[in-house]
């Protein structure tokens, strides 16, 4: 009988516990979920920019090189076509890596 209390005891403390810790980790959770879900949606909805410079190979990547800045260009293959040309690229800059994920390359 007293074994028995006593796993009766350790359950309910456990359900408590787990529902104390938990409760409220599940709605931080959601709120963590909406927040990164408005963040992918508001940079799908980013609008393209167009971009212009000369492709250039450094590093063993090519690169859009303009005025000011050198960009990263995601699609190699594209990029490859137009080396040492003027182009303009449009697309949507990630200024955090200073990459341009590219929709198009055309020649200036």
């Amino acid at each position: 009988m007293r074994k028995m209390m006593m796993v009766v005891c350790l359950l309910t403390f456990g359900v408590v516990a787990g529902y104390a810790a938990y409760g409220p980790l599940n709605a931080h959770t959601a709120s963590a979920i909406s927040t990164a879900s408005s963040a992918l949606t508001s940079t799908e909805d980013k609008a393209a920019d167009t971009f212009s410079g000369r492709i250039s190979f450094m590093d063993g990547k090519y690169v859009l090189v303009s005025d000011t800045e050198t960009f990263q260009l995601d699609d190699q293959d594209r990029a490859k076509a137009f080396d040492g040309k003027n182009v303009l690229v449009t697309g949507t800059l990630d200024a955090a890596s200073k990459t341009i994920h590219v929709a198009d390359i055309k020649a200036a």
